[in-house]
């Protein structure tokens, strides 16, 4: 049986909840699998992101149908896997940016007189405050249903898994993040 025919047949077998298919296809897409996370450098939080890999090979295995598909499985798998460990590296690069109260107030007083080096508290304080007129602006100029689509899209859904989710053809959703962006641009490059 040729390589593609195995492929094919072991995906038919994950679509059917085959218990060892996707143990045999992670086996074979392993080497993929650690490629892909040495090429991001996850190796802080290995476990994590090969998971998501393995989250985003089975995703892929699910969703690839080789009838309707002009690129074969493993080109389609690596693009799934990339753009899944590429949406964690971002979490993670958001979080470590992201300080807590005792960073900020440095043991319990908050001094927004600091000027050290990097800037201080008083302008971690401006930035935050920046963020959040920026949030109101934002809020301001898009409607209730833009501003729900433009919530789910910023967290990195599709126009279809918006519309799937809100129950919503995938047009209006289309239109609608048509509508913010245009607004967005208005506000944000005046």
């Amino acid at each position: 049986m040729s390589e593609k025919n195995e492929i094919t047949a072991l995906l038919a077998e994950i679509k059917e909840n085959h218990a060892d298919a996707f143990a045999l296809l992670v086996a074979r897409y392993s080497p993929l699998l650690h490629h892909c996370l040495g090429e991001f450098n996850l190796h802080d939080y290995y476990d994590e992101a090969f998971a998501e890999g393995q989250m985003a090979l089975l995703r892929a295995a699910l969703a690839y149908d080789s009838a309707r598909s002009p690129i074969v499985f493993g080109s389609y798998a690596k693009t799934c896997i990339r753009n899944a460990l590429i949406d964690l590296k971002k979490r993670k690069d958001k979080d470590s940016q992201l300080c807590s109260y005792e960073e900020l107030t440095e043991s319990g007083s908050l001094d927004v007189s600091d000027e050290s080096s990097d800037g201080g508290v008083s302008t971690r304080l401006i930035d935050a405050e920046s963020l959040k007129e920026l949030h109101r602006k934002i809020a301001a100029c898009l409607s209730p249903y833009e501003r729900k689509i433009f919530n789910y899209y910023v967290e990195g859904y599709s126009p279809v898994g918006i519309a799937k989710k809100l129950g919503e053809s995938e047009k209006s959703v289309q239109n609608a993040i048509y509508r913010f962006t245009q607004k967005l641009r208005r506000i944000l490059l005046p």
